[in-house]
């Protein structure tokens, strides 16, 4: 829970940056944040915590607008769902693989937008978020081998192995690691 509240203390903090302006759509996150506010305070009154699906349906319903000159595409990258989010004016060689927090167990593509969206469009380069698979449906290995098999199918499409970064936030920065080591463990470049 401790990622959610600050999530969105980030999303509040970005809206206010100008970041996500509501130009490009960011009185929607306000608005996802309101629907899903008063669910979460539960936590605040130190109660018992919902079930993890309740929790991912909550992450599920954050609505992160994409700001002008950003371009989505779905897609599938070894064999798992992402979402391309793709600068105007990039140098599409270079790829930035992204991976969302959530302990392992919690997080979605909407969950990554946010963050992912701040790194395509500052750092003007292709930002791709993985939908790995979460635990406990999926136990370890499972999201190491997708982050590896992501990056796999990267060089299979052509990347150059130094044209591909790995970033996280919290468990995926861990994830971002893990998956650096697996790689470099199968003899990848």
């Amino acid at each position: 829970l401790s990622n959610l509240a600050v999530y969105f203390d980030r999303l509040r903090q970005y809206n206010k940056d100008g970041i996500l302006s509501e130009e490009s759509g960011g009185c929607r996150v306000a608005e996802s944040w309101q629907s899903v506010r008063g669910r979460l305070s539960i936590f605040q009154k130190g109660e018992t915590a919902p079930n993890i699906r309740e929790d991912r349906a909550l992450l599920g319903q954050i609505a992160v607008p994409l700001p002008a000159g950003l371009l989505s595409q779905r897609d599938f990258l070894g064999g798992r769902p992402a979402e391309w989010l793709i600068p105007a004016r990039c140098d599409r060689r270079f790829a930035v693989l992204y991976f969302h927090g959530g302990g392992y167990a919690e997080g979605n593509l909407a969950y990554s937008r946010v963050m992912g969206t701040l790194i395509a469009q500052n750092g003007r380069i292709p930002t791709v978020l993985l939908d790995y698979r979460l635990a406990p449906e999926n136990p370890f290995p499972a999201a190491i081998d997708d982050a590896a098999g992501a990056y796999e199918a990267l060089l299979r499409r052509g990347f150059l192995p130094e044209h591909i970064a790995f970033a996280g936030e919290s468990s995926g920065g861990g994830l971002a690691a893990a998956a650096a080591r697996a790689v470099l463990d199968k003899g990848l470049p």
